[in-house]
């Protein structure tokens, strides 16, 4: 049989160095399985999501297909269950990556800032309105006070000048 082009396309994507985005979801217990059978034979850790490549056996020739699971979030005891029944299954390919820009700003400074970031939008909002139904018309959110300096002469107070005799 020939291979066309678009298959080995397809083959080759399928088993990509991003497995993550194209394995099937399977729970934890599935992967405990296949490693103690000692199936397993990748193993790419990212965040709390693992997926593995593993031996299934469809019809007559053994084949291998990513899949993925989600770790428990702050279990480490599950973590290191696993990996110590992974080494001792013999899988030797065990890849830690980092996790993504968007999972670390979620998980990290964005708990932190959403609020107070609400709150200066609210605090914007309202001052805006409150300038508009106070009838300022003053649209700059400047703090400093504009005096203008006018020089008054005798000429400008004084009164007529044949009273002044």
């Amino acid at each position: 049989d020939t291979v066309s082009p678009a298959a080995a396309a397809s083959s080759l994507a399928s088993s990509s160095s991003q497995p993550w985005n194209v394995a099937n979801s399977t729970p934890l217990s599935h992967l405990f399985a296949m490693a103690k059978a000692g199936n397993v034979s990748k193993v790419m850790l990212r965040g709390s999501v693992v997926s593995y490549l593993h031996s299934m056996k469809s019809g007559s020739p053994q084949s291998q297909r990513w899949s993925q699971t989600t770790l428990p979030s702050k279990n480490s005891s599950i973590l290191n269950e696993l990996m110590s029944t992974l080494i001792q299954s013999g899988c030797d390919d065990i890849t830690t990556l980092p996790e993504s820009f968007w999972q670390r700003f979620v998980n990290g400074p964005a708990v932190m800032v959403l609020p107070f970031a609400y709150l200066a939008a609210l605090y914007w909002m309202m001052r805006r309105l409150q300038k508009e139904q106070l009838g300022d018309g003053n649209d700059d959110d400047s703090f400093t006070i504009k005096t203008t300096t006018h020089n008054t002469t005798f000429d400008d107070v004084a009164g007529v000048d044949s009273s002044l005799h």
